[in-house]
């Protein structure tokens, strides 16, 4: 098969030979080994890749039986199964397993949608309900700044050390009360002896 990236080689793959001739790609690697097939080995920098040499008296169409490959190991230039080639087998195996599990993907892909829209709209009230905070923020600080001057501090004032304590005082002004209650004094006894 000619490659058109300028990497040809000859030969076919391992899943190809597995295809042409019906049997699983384990199968060819089985017979490349013990000799039946013959091969050849190209090293790559990702690794070796082993080419196989098919000729036409080892491809015979009669006997290739499509359903031993896997789809998976199936190239994609292979043309499509009919209906009638698959096996009933299989076809149980798709309504009874396979149909209920695409019907609960299928309500669990709405569900997700769903989801998914209810999310956007969470995000939009959620951006709107910051904006509106910002702004109750921003309102705030300037009634903040115009009630700052009028608020009138509630400290108590330190005492001032330059008055005196209550006892200093009395002592200070105590001989003059003494003088006082002295002539108070003497004014009744003068007024009660007459």
């Amino acid at each position: 098969m000619a490659r058109t990236d300028g990497t040809y080689r000859p030969g076919v793959s391992i899943h190809e030979a597995a295809v042409m001739l019906g049997v699983s790609p384990t199968t060819v690697r089985r017979w490349v080994a013990s000799g039946r097939l013959r091969s050849e080995r190209h090293a790559r920098p990702q690794g070796a890749v082993v080419r196989v040499f098919l000729g036409p008296e080892q491809v015979q169409p009669e006997t290739v039986v499509r359903e031993q490959v896997p789809t998976v190991q199936v190239p994609t230039d292979a043309p499509p199964r009919a209906a009638e080639d698959v096996p009933p087998a299989l076809t149980a195996w798709l309504s009874a397993i396979l149909a209920p599990i695409l019907a609960e993907l299928s309500v669990s892909r709405q569900q997700l949608v769903s989801q998914a829209e209810t999310i956007g709209r969470q995000a939009a009230e959620l951006e709107r309900a910051a904006s509106i905070a910002v702004k109750l923020s921003d309102e705030l600080e300037a009634a903040r700044a115009q009630i700052s001057p009028l608020v009138v501090s509630t400290a108590t004032e330190p005492p001032d050390p330059t008055t005196k304590p209550f006892w200093s005082r009395w002592r200070t002004s105590a001989p003059w009360l003494l003088l006082a209650v002295i002539l108070l004094l003497a004014v009744v006894l003068l007024g009660w002896l007459r």
